[in-house]
């Protein structure tokens, strides 16, 4: 079984708890494409500068992720859970979430902060809630 482990701001962690928010967002950069995809360097993709995290960062940002997926042999990994903490303390409180799959954009403006809006996002989609 795999686990994605997260934290989560309380406003946003009460409303995931409280089954109100449907998806967790995660900005594109470096860490999180190398948390959440799965890049298969072909033999036939020279080693020097063809696939960077960088190169795919910058390219979902700006073209339709199936593309951007396709052109780098990337594909979305799969988790069956992800343990949402909020906070990190010890004894943070603790939910998980059935993990029902990433795609990629625009958050919805109520499960999100202000700067979030209008931007491109990982979203993560959240299934069934455990306590």
């Amino acid at each position: 079984m795999s686990i994605l482990h997260l934290t989560q701001e309380k406003k946003w962690f009460d409303m995931t708890s409280e089954g109100i928010k449907k998806e967790e967002y995660r900005e594109i950069k470096p860490y999180w494409v190398k948390r959440l995809l799965f890049i298969d360097y072909p033999e036939e993709f020279p080693k020097e500068g063809k696939i960077t995290v960088e190169n795919i960062v910058f390219d979902l940002k700006r073209h339709p992720h199936q593309e951007v997926l396709l052109a780098y042999h990337s594909t979305f990994r799969h988790f069956d859970w992800v343990i949402s903490k909020n906070g990190y303390s010890k004894n943070a409180p603790v939910i998980s979430w059935a993990h029902n799959g990433i795609r990629v954009g625009n958050p919805n403006p109520k499960w999100c902060p202000p700067e979030f809006h209008g931007q491109t996002f990982f979203i993560l989609e959240i299934g069934e809630i455990t306590k």
